[in-house]
């Protein structure tokens, strides 16, 4: 390397390092007399922000983040989206890598939104060790105890270095016994999501013969057949080559309820319907023929121009997603023909195996909508103009597809969603379970 070469070599260094002293790095004193970086250099830092010493070099003062009261994609939406979006946001752009994590005022979290926050937050870890920028993480546990088991289940404690020995107002059974379950797939491996079907189902099964209970053979064919239709929704309707996907599951010993969580990125259920290779359009004419005159015509517009109106609102057409014959994949013959029949089946089944006193639930969260089926509005029969009997689930009491929903089911968020969650909570009734595992 002749002279201009490496002048040409030490100057793309001296870049590359004051770089990482503009983002906190404090280099050693050879480093610091090599590359000719001098102390006022190191004196760059953002205004206002309070660095440490030595023994915490670089990483910046303290940031808090405070988990909110309810920290659900199910119950609380619009507020957990836009605290996902502050938080991703902030990583990026604040200097601090020095954060405190409280659950302290929390009371309720749920698996889609825990799995995301984890995302941003290991997402931004990440790029600090490729940068090997130091950083530290901390947090203080909440003062509900089903919201400890659920953190030390889905590994948080352990993650941010948090000692749960001897720690109190939590279950260390769901450290040892009912450790959460995550399982990230893709379409890359047309075997995935049966593997991943198996493997949740067995994980619920696992966590109940910890309980003293056992899946019956029905009890499990069915759960099978449910989780797989939710699975491979995710990965055909996401829109994108290849789709991924993340099936969760969480089990409450205390409540014996089975929560599960399937997250897609990519096309949101509208989108999907009306993209270019969709086939909805004939089952959604379908739906049309089944409702009230005065709204056929113009729903009949919308389908034939695609252009928006105020009425037909990205919720009413998730609704209309949920409906037996409805799919963007469904064809008049071949394997396509049954399709759009599954999600109703996923529907009926978790009315049917839960004890009717008990929580049990449905929500699909997709762009900017919210579909929350808690079965105040049961599904329900009719016939089509060609005879054929078809299920329907419309949230009035009108059970009229068109007419206004229970806005408490049926929601326009704020804040989007780029791609699907489909969550779900039941409690198997006694009769799809053993006494004692075998």
């Amino acid at each position: 390397m002749n002279r201009v070469e490496h002048k040409r070599w030490w100057r793309r260094a001296r870049s590359a390092r004051k770089r990482r002293v503009r983002n906190g790095w404090v280099p050693d004193s050879v480093e610091a007399s090599r590359y000719h970086l001098t102390k006022t250099f190191w004196g760059m830092r953002v205004p206002g922000v309070k660095y440490v010493d030595a023994h915490g070099r670089g990483i910046g003062a303290t940031g808090l983040i405070q988990i909110p009261r309810v920290f659900c994609l199910d119950d609380a939406p619009e507020e957990t989206l836009l605290f996902l979006e502050e938080l991703a946001r902030n990583l990026r752009s604040t200097p601090t890598r020095n954060f405190h994590i409280s659950h302290k005022k929390t009371e309720k979290v749920g698996l889609g939104a825990s799995y995301l926050f984890d995302k941003i937050v290991l997402d931004a870890v990440a790029s600090w060790r490729r940068l090997r920028l130091p950083f530290a993480l901390g947090g203080t546990i909440s003062k509900v105890k089903s919201v400890n088991n659920f953190l030390l289940a889905f590994g948080w404690f352990r993650q941010i270095g948090l000692d749960t020995v001897g720690m109190a107002n939590v279950d260390h059974d769901y450290e040892r016994r009912f450790v959460s379950f995550l399982r990230p797939g893709s379409s890359i491996d047309p075997y995935d999501k049966g593997l991943a079907t198996y493997e949740l189902v067995g994980y619920f099964d696992s966590c109940l013969k910890h309980n003293g209970r056992q899946l019956t053979p029905q009890g499990r064919r069915r759960l099978l057949d449910a989780i797989g239709e939710l699975i491979c929704n995710a990965e055909q309707h996401a829109g994108v080559t290849p789709a991924h996907w993340v099936a969760l599951g969480c089990y409450s010993k205390e409540l014996n309820e089975c929560r599960f969580s399937i997250l897609n990125k990519g096309q949101t259920i509208t989108q999907s319907l009306w993209s270019e290779d969709s086939t909805a359009r004939s089952a959604l004419t379908y739906i049309v023929e089944t409702q009230k005159p005065e709204f056929r015509d113009r729903l009949m517009e919308w389908i034939r121009t695609r252009k928006h109106e105020s009425y037909f609102n990205e919720a009413t057409w998730t609704v209309f997603a949920l409906q037996e014959g409805v799919s963007s994949k469904r064809t008049d013959e071949g394997s396509g023909e049954t399709r759009g029949k599954g999600f109703m089946d996923v529907i009926e089944f978790i009315e049917q195996v839960s004890d009717a006193v008990r929580e049990r639930t449905v929500t699909i969260l997709s762009g900017n909508a919210q579909v929350k089926i808690d079965y105040e509005y049961p599904v329900f029969w009719t016939k089509l103009p060609e005879g054929a009997d078809v299920r329907r689930i419309a949230f009035n009491e009108a059970k009229d597809l068109l007419a206004p929903h229970d806005n408490r089911k049926v929601r326009i968020l704020n804040n989007f969603h780029g791609g699907t969650v489909i969550s779900g909570a039941f409690r198997f009734r006694s009769d799809y379970l053993t006494n004692e595992a075998k």
